[in-house]
């Protein structure tokens, strides 16, 4: 890379001078881009400002179960996610030859149509 070119904005060929932010240097080290094209590209966060109190945020009970969230695989638990882990346990059914090919392939055209 040549000389001129380092600490510069990969958009604007500018110098860079300084970030707003930790999230917005760390951007640079994604995108190579300086604050302003940054803001072009991203926009400014309007809450950027706004010092936040953590003794005013929700807790949340760390022993109840998180709905959303099935513990054994720590994998969101929706119905896509659902129907993903069906499908798989089908396919290991048929590759370990319990299941016939034909079998495997019509409970699964049946989980996609419910």
């Amino acid at each position: 890379m040549p000389l001129e070119l380092v600490n510069r904005c990969a958009i604007c060929r500018k110098q860079i001078t300084a970030f707003r932010d930790t999230f917005s240097e760390k951007e640079y080290y994604i995108s190579g881009t300086c604050q302003a094209c940054q803001d072009e590209l991203f926009g400014v966060d309007p809450f950027a400002d706004i010092e936040i109190d953590p003794s005013t945020l929700p807790t949340c009970d760390k022993d109840e179960p998180d709905p959303f969230v099935d513990e054994e695989t720590l994998i969101p638990s929706t119905p896509t996610t659902k129907l993903l882990t069906r499908i798989d346990d089908l396919l290991e059914e048929w590759h370990l030859q319990e299941t016939p090919e034909e079998t495997i392939l019509e409970q699964i055209k049946a989980l996609v149509m419910e």
